[in-house]
């Protein structure tokens, strides 16, 4: 064999094989840069567009990668206390600058007395009526074609057969 041949092909092999670990490790730091991201604002467009990356590159890496996907429902769901931590905040100082809509959210979401109510009493009456030998029939050939039922007289819930 040819040694300037084999160089040639080991130096390919070698150079494809840098680029795929090359671009494993920048996805893998991209990844860890979403997930920080996701963490602080629970936005999956913003986090992208801070890391630089396609949203549909997001989505592609979540759909084939469980652990990541795990990983992401995690940051979203730190992302989004955080988002309530620093929005509850905003609204605590309101309320101490006297601000009487926040005054008034507050006293409805969270003291029930001042919450809206509805009471509804109500007696509901319903009828049973036995269903028609056709209608049974009917019912049975229809479990039976959807596979739920097998033909010939297999026990199905509804008609006591």
């Amino acid at each position: 064999m040819n040694p300037t041949i084999k160089k040639e092909e080991t130096d390919g092999i070698t150079t494809s094989a840098r680029r795929v670990t090359a671009v494993a490790a920048r996805q893998r730091q991209q990844k860890e840069q979403l997930l920080e991201n996701l963490a602080k604002v629970p936005i999956i467009h913003s986090a992208c567009d801070r890391v630089g990356i396609a949203r549909a590159s997001f989505y592609r890496w979540r759909a084939d990668d469980e652990g990541f996907a795990r990983k992401v429902e995690e940051a979203l769901a730190e992302g989004t206390a955080f988002m309530n931590d620093a929005a509850e905040a905003q609204l605590l100082k309101a309320i101490r600058e006297g601000n009487l809509s926040a005054v008034f959210f507050w006293m409805k979401h969270k003291n029930p007395a001042f919450s809206n109510r509805l009471e509804v009493t109500a007696k509901v009456k319903t009828e049973s009526d036995a269903l028609t030998p056709e209608q049974e029939a009917l019912i049975k050939r229809a479990l039976e074609l959807s596979g739920i039922a097998q033909e010939g007289g297999t026990k199905y819930e509804g008609t006591g057969e």
